[in-house]
């Protein structure tokens, strides 16, 4: 019998770095006193944050784009398949697309 404990979670966005579609690309940009993740359709910028689809946190995926969805989903479960690991995926939803409800 084998027995593993895992004390931290494998790293979200070396993960995603690794299995993203051959369209989006990742980036570390320094911003602030920290740093941040970012994926970006297309190739990311150098220098600055330019426009980022999604920001990586530790197990949150945020998603600024929501025409990317389903990319990020498919990601998000890719991950827990592989880990066993939960993520959470975030993003605004706009007010004309709230449930209508049934009067």
């Amino acid at each position: 019998m084998k027995i593993e404990r895992n004390t931290k979670s494998p790293d979200l966005f070396e993960w995603m770095k690794q299995n993203l579609p051959s369209s989006l690309s990742a980036g570390k940009n320094g911003e602030g006193y920290g740093y941040g993740y970012y994926i970006y359709a297309g190739s990311a910028p150098v220098f600055f944050r330019g426009n980022p689809i999604a920001e990586i946190h530790n197990s949150t995926i945020v998603l600024f784009h929501t025409n990317y969805f389903s990319d990020m989903e498919d990601l998000g479960r890719k991950y827990e398949q592989e880990t066993g690991y939960e993520v959470t995926l975030r993003y605004w939803q706009a007010p004309k697309d709230t449930p209508l409800c049934a009067s």
